[in-house]
């Protein structure tokens, strides 16, 4: 699995950003799209950019409009526009709005774009065409765009003869008046010549070339010296206005793709095959650039061919290279800048694809297009995903703030607020989430990707952008592998990932050494740009100026020169070092050998085609030379096609193409992406998951069950403690001052214990659960307030907790509390500036004054525990229904019901066994027998019995400490969900007028952090305040006390305890306050890391006065940022504490 981490803190007055990359399983709600019977595609400047639309006929002749649409889940939305035909045809009018064409019988339909670049038309409407007599069907329609709008011709059969008969016309900004050629045809292969109406003429290929003139009403032939036979034509118009040909012309066995040339002074046709010993049954074309026309061809074998036209001086044409097999259908789009994109139907399921090809490299990126669908099925995909959270400079998280983001090419990527296409000219603006996330997800068939700008205006210059290399991770392990590696690599379902004729010694060796020097090439910061790092060594993210963006992406002259080959021979695979001499000797006798040097593939210089070609098997690489000459490093395939041995050279420019090296390598040993995903790449184990979930669950409920069945025991012991510690108040706190706060400031003491642990903190980013959830949480909303109904129990805790508070406020110690936060609040800053410990003394007072009156609060506390429980384990079992979550946990579980705590269970399960597979090598609940064993030691019976609250003759021979395995277990399940805790506590806390799903969401972690702490996992015995166990004891009972508040508030407010106005975090904070004796009490004995683990919690509840109406009033608001500071840093701290203490 490769993750990348990068932490950045360019200087104090700088912001900083943490982005978490891994190659990853991905998944979205949609259903495959498959192709018609025709179809054609368009682009254009829509109002998110340059968008692509398809248009196909099913089988009964619906059409249907597939385009892009960033709203979707996938990217892509369809819908029938109310149109049937056997024949479509696109055109757009003077306006630039496009007009749909289809035909039924002999009458021709058409369809208007109600706004240029939205794909949403207006009604069907039939089109007034004279028919010639005995009109029977429309055969053909053809469309050309010109400077006035378009010009259109419609082939009409009739009942008469064999003849086309052909009516055409001028479409301006409305229907024209059509007329009906004096003349017929013989076949409906044609085109339009001329770029404005006044040059515009027909032409027809049959037998020769005909073409009828418009202005002039005149018919002109043009010889051949082959009888022309076409299949298909399609022209463009080159940079001087002349008309460029492209045809399939039969020839005997074949069909060619050529280039038709007419000579209009000697009127003669010449005939230019690109194609040899193929028979090409379709293609398209598209002008890019103004300077260069590409064309897709399909052959009789479903193989894709690509070749480009120079349509400057040069006027050359590259050979025709196979790039993909498979195929049956292509339709170019358009082109963007430095991309063209085409949709491909393949022959494996009638599925359609969205190609992009990269100009400068010569990539093909294939992505699968999917449609939302009403069955909810769920599409996985592969994909870069990348986990943003951008801080302040006071270490602040940017919750929901502007980012945007473009890529130095086109691709496409999926963030909380859509599906978009973007690239250099194609940049959209959204926002991190509610946590301060900005999660990326790009999807990739190949190792290679797009390279991603992001710009924060709120604290970035305007010129100023973050690029990140999602790939970087990849291309590091590859630079860094070795024979050992490679030989015992395996693939997601534990097979080795190279089968074993190639698993020798010698094989991986020259394989690794091979795979190391590529990816060397591409080991470098990007121009103009400096790599953000402070933590460890930075991966794929750098700072920067805006520059040209193929700066980005290019590679150098590498100072150290580099030249081996790589030999293919049956499975033997032989690297081998050469010098320049050695390598330059090879290269020319590879091109001595090959059957024409000059041949088909001598003018290709983009990889990216030879690279599709050989992962597509229609071309095999027998031999690749690599030498650094002055231009940078080359790149030399000897090669076969059909049977036939050429040579391909380049100079390997960017960063994708040494990538494409890379990927042929591997691929010459069996292994393509698919398999490299799966070694590469993170795939979920949804088996080990579930089981965790099914524990987390199961941990929850025996944690509800516990606080239920330990009310009367825990009630005595709370209040015989509070009687007997009155006496000791300034005792304790001298010692937490002193042990505790120290000379540290109140985030100085977090920040001073987070440790750093890059595997927890790579398993709980990119959790694309916990993303949805929080994207679609209010969809649950009406759910929440149907399962918790008010109830009069609650009134007389609710008066103890308001005399309570009326009480504390009261205090003086208490109002200079509220100028302590007022002066911390001002800037995040000061949150390292003020003494913990002055803190800590002015809550002694506090203390003091409060603690006899608590225990009224406390008794009306525990009256009410039963009825807190029943309404938790209420709303936790009923069911709800939530997008992409409800049918994502049906396909993974086959359990169509899901309830909040299996959401919880889950969005927690997933770092959780991560994780412990990370730090144990293994799945921490591998099959049912190890959830048996950790339910038969751990549940609320046997805790009770050994706390001593409840022992029965049944329990008595089976308590005892669980076994180290469970406990382990415990440990870092618990340190998981404190993780999840504090970061949707940070959420709530920042958040105004958070969904009530969300509130929900720090409590039930908070329960699941309690349960999986539970000290009789680890020890018997009672709780007391006189030994270490037993206090230590005694602080786990007294958070209990908190979740049952924390419930009470839920229950009333539908919002978790500091986010339910200033009563809750007024509680909050008098409990923190009183927290602060049973923490020090279990500290007495502690070691430092134990310390710091029970010593944050008190602290981060304190501090939920800097939320208060009062102290955010006169900060400016800055008081709750520093809230979110705290919460974050807790976030961070805590899980790794608890796994260390």
């Amino acid at each position: 699995m490769i993750s990348d981490k990068v932490a950045t803190n360019v200087n104090e007055q700088e912001f900083s950003v943490t982005v978490q990359t891994k190659l990853m399983q991905n998944y979205r709600v949609g259903s495959i799209i498959q192709g018609g019977a025709n179809m054609c595609s368009t682009s254009c400047i829509g109002e998110a950019g340059y968008e692509d639309a398809l248009f196909v006929t099913d089988s009964r002749g619906e059409i249907y409009c597939l385009k892009q649409d960033s709203g979707s889940t996938t990217g892509m939305v369809g819908e029938k526009i109310g149109m049937h035909g056997n024949h479509v045809a696109l055109g757009r009018d003077s306006n630039g709005k496009l007009i749909i064409f289809s035909s039924q019988a002999e009458q021709l339909y058409c369809m208007q774009e109600k706004k240029k670049g939205s794909f949403t038309f207006n009604s069907s409407e039939n089109v007034a065409i004279p028919l010639p007599v005995n009109a029977s069907s429309i055969e053909a329609i053809c469309v050309k765009q010109i400077k006035e709008g378009m010009s259109i011709a419609v082939f009409y059969k009739t009942q008469l003869d064999a003849a086309y008969y052909v009516a055409y016309g001028i479409w301006k900004d409305q229907a024209p008046e059509f007329r009906l050629l004096p003349s017929t045809f013989g076949n409906t292969a044609c085109i339009w010549l001329g770029s404005q109406e006044e040059d515009l003429a027909l032409a027809v290929v049959d037998n020769i070339v005909a073409t009828y003139h418009l202005a002039s009403k005149k018919i002109e032939t043009y010889s051949c010296d082959t009888i022309l036979r076409p299949i298909a034509i399609k022209n463009v118009i080159g940079q001087a206005g002349e008309d460029i040909i492209f045809a399939i012309i039969k020839n005997g066995k074949n069909a060619d793709l050529s280039e038709l040339k007419l000579n209009q002074d000697k009127k003669n046709c010449e005939v230019i095959p690109l194609s040899k010993d193929k028979y090409f049954t379709s293609f398209d074309i598209c002008k890019v650039q103004q300077d260069e026309v590409h064309l897709l061809g399909i052959a009789t074998d479903n193989v894709l061919y690509h070749a480009v036209k120079q349509i400057d001086e040069s006027q050359t044409t590259s050979d025709l290279t196979p790039i993909s097999s498979g195929i049956a259908q292509v339709s170019c789009c358009g082109s963007y800048a430095k991309e063209l994109t085409a949709f491909i139907v393949g022959t494996t399921q009638n599925r359609v694809a969205h190609f992009i090809y990269e100009l400068e490299t010569g990539n093909w990126n294939r992505q699968y297009t999917d449609l939302p669908t009403d069955t909810e099925h769920i599409e996985v995909y592969s994909s870069y995903t990348s986990e943003v959270m951008a801080y302040d400079p006071a270490g602040a998280l940017l919750i929901a703030t502007p980012v945007e983001i473009w890529a130095a090419e086109l691709t496409k990527i999926e963030t909380r607020s859509g599906v978009y296409y973007v690239g250099p000219h194609n940049k959209i603006l959204t926002s991190t989430d509610t946590r301060g996330v900005l999660s990326i997800s790009q999807e990739t068939n190949m190792l290679a990707s797009s390279e991603i700008i992001i710009h924060l205006p709120a604290v970035m210059a305007e010129d100023e952008t973050l690029v990140i290399k999602q790939f970087e991770g990849v291309q590091t392990k590859l630079y860094q592998v070795d024979s050992n590696q490679l030989m015992n690599a395996k693939k997601a379902d534990g097979t080795y990932l190279l089968e074993d004729t190639y698993r020798t010694a010698e094989t991986t060796t020259s394989l690794a050494n091979a795979i190391s020097k590529c990816m060397g090439m591409v080991e470098q910061v990007p121009v103009g740009h400096k790599s953000m790092n402070t933590r460890g060594k930075a991966k794929g993210v750098y700072k920067g100026k805006i520059i040209q963006l193929d700066e980005i992406r290019k590679l150098r002259v590498p100072e150290n020169p580099q030249h081996w080959s790589l030999e293919f021979s049956g499975t033997q695979v032989c690297y081998q070092d050469l010098s320049l001499e050695e390598a330059n000797n090879q290269i020319l006798l590879m091109k001595q050998g090959s059957t024409n040097v000059q041949g088909i593939f001598s003018w290709i210089t983009k990889i990216g085609d030879f690279f599709r070609g050989v992962v597509d098997k229609v071309i095999d690489v027998v031999k690749m030379v690599i030498t650094t000459v002055v231009e940078g490093i080359k790149v030399a395939f000897d090669f076969i096609v059909d049977g036939v041995k050429y040579v391909f050279e380049q100079i390997v420019t960017f960063v994708e193409e040494a990538f494409d090296v890379v990927e042929i390598i591997f691929d010459k040993v069996k292994v393509a992406f698919k398999e490299l995903f799966q070694w590469l790449g993170f795939i979920f184990n949804w088996d080990d998951i579930l089981r965790s979930k099914e524990v987390i669950s199961y941990l929850m409920q025996q944690q509800l069950a516990f606080i239920q069945g330990s009310v009367e025991g825990t009630k005595e012991i709370v209040m015989k403690g509070i009687d007997g510690i009155q006496s000791k108040v300034s005792t304790i706190f001298d010692w937490a001052i002193k042990n505790i706060a120290g000379k540290e400031s109140l985030l100085g003491y977090i920040k001073e214990n987070t440790l750093d642990d890059p595997d927890m903190e790579e398993a709980y980013s990119n959790n694309f659960l916990m993303e949805q959830f929080e994207k679609n949480s209010p969809a649950i909303e009406s759910v929440v307030y149907e399962a918790l109904e008010q109830d009069s129990v609650l009134d007389e805790f609710i008066k103890e907790l308001e005399k309570l508070i009326d009480f504390t406020e009261s205090q003086e110690a208490f109002t200079e509390a509220i100028a302590y936060f007022k002066q911390i609040g001002k800037a995040p800053d000061e949150l390292f500036n003020n003494l913990l410990a002055g803190l800590f003394k002015i809550i002694e007072g506090i203390v003091q004054a409060t603690l006899s009156a608590t225990q009224a609060v406390l008794g009306a506390l525990f009256d009410i525990v039963e009825y807190i429980v029943g309404a938790i384990t209420k709303l936790l079992t009923t069911e709800i229904k939530i997008p992409f979550i409800s049918p994502f946990y049906k396909m993974i579980s086959g359990n169509s019901a899901l309830t909040l705590l299996d959401l919880a269970s889950l969005i927690i399960a997933v770092p959780a066994t991560i994780f412990f597979k990370i730090a144990k090598n293994k799945a921490p609940f591998p099959d049912s027998a190890s959830i048996a064993s950790f339910k038969e030691q751990v549940n609320a019976e046997r805790m009770l019995a050994a706390a001593g609250f409840k022992v029965t003759n049944t329990l008595k021979s089976c308590v005892g400490a669980a076994s180290e395995v469970v406990q382990e277990l415990c440990k870092v399940f618990g340190a998981v969900s404190s993780f999840f805790f504090f970061s949707f506590a940070g959420i709530t806390d920042c958040i105004k007028d958070a969904p009530s799903a969300i509130q929900i969401m720090p409590l039930i972690a908070e329960f699941c952090w309690q349960g999986f702490s539970t000290p009789w996992i680890a020890s018997d015995g009672a709780p007391d305040c006189f030994t270490e166990d037993g206090q230590s004891k005694v602080n786990w009972i007294y958070i209990n006390l908190g979740l049952i508040i924390d419930g009470a508030f839920y229950i009333l407010t539908k919002k978790y305890a500091d986010s339910a106005e200033d009563p809750g975090r007024l509680t909050t904070a008098i409990y923190g306050l009183l927290h602060i004796i049973p923490t020090t009490l279990a500290c007495l004995h502690a070691k430092p890391v134990a310390i710091a683990a029970n010593a944050i919690s008190p602290i981060v509840e304190i501090s939920k006065l800097l939320l208060l109406t009062e102290v955010s009033a006169s900060t400016e608001g800055i008081s709750i940022a520093c809230a979110g500071v705290i919460d974050g840093m807790a976030a961070i701290a805590m899980p790794i504490l608890v796994t260390c203490s």
